[in-house]
């Protein structure tokens, strides 16, 4: 892919948050380069945390409880019966006072037989050290501005940001990012939003 991408300068992220004008060719075709090369299989689950009938509610306790527990769903809803996947997660630093730990709570899903599929291996990576990472940080990026541009139009104004998620939006046939499932030849995206009563 970095041939296609043609050369950056050292250091450089693809980072939906940081995305600005200059860069914004890179990042539009990396999105164009995920769809040019099948298979791509993507679920994105958002929980609106302005919503008080959202997930987050229902599920007391910090952010490093709520990374763990919400990536065991995202790893039990997007995973087949009979698959075994490997879990490649964004690095956030566990706080001294919690007794979990990412990588053992994500593994044990493996006995869990409530788990259509298992996972063989898990391993926590900075963003710059993986472009699989970086590619999910701006999918997910492009889906989540859509839905605050959809539910929050004057905070949703960048345009940079509303470009790529129009370039995602343009690849998926979609007119919105929010809620939707496309499985045509070659690839799997899905976008469900989570509320309490999932």
């Amino acid at each position: 892919m970095r041939g296609r991408l043609g050369r950056t300068s050292v250091g450089f992220e693809f980072k939906f948050n940081t995305v600005k004008r200059v860069g914004l060719p890179c990042h539009l075709q990396l999105i164009d380069e995920v769809f040019a090369h099948p298979p791509t299989c993507f679920l994105a689950m958002i929980l609106d945390k302005h919503v008080a009938t959202s997930a987050g509610a229902e599920r007391a306790g910090s952010v490093w409880d709520s990374y763990i527990d919400y990536s065991r769903v995202l790893v039990q809803e997007g995973t087949a019966a009979g698959e075994s996947v490997c879990v490649l997660a964004d690095y956030q630093g566990k706080p001294r006072a919690s007794g979990r730990y990412y990588e053992r709570e994500i593994l044990a899903l493996a006995d869990d037989q409530a788990a259509p599929g298992t996972v063989f291996n898990v391993c926590m990576l900075e963003s710059h050290a993986s472009l699989l990472i970086q590619v999910v940080d701006v999918l997910l990026g492009a889906v989540d501005y859509d839905f605050l541009h959809l539910r929050e139009p004057a905070k949703g104004t960048d345009p940079c940001k509303l470009a790529l998620a129009g370039r995602l939006r343009e690849h998926l046939g979609w007119d919105s990012l929010a809620n939707g499932t496309s499985r045509p030849e070659g690839y799997w995206f899905e976008v469900r939003e989570v509320r309490a009563q999932d």
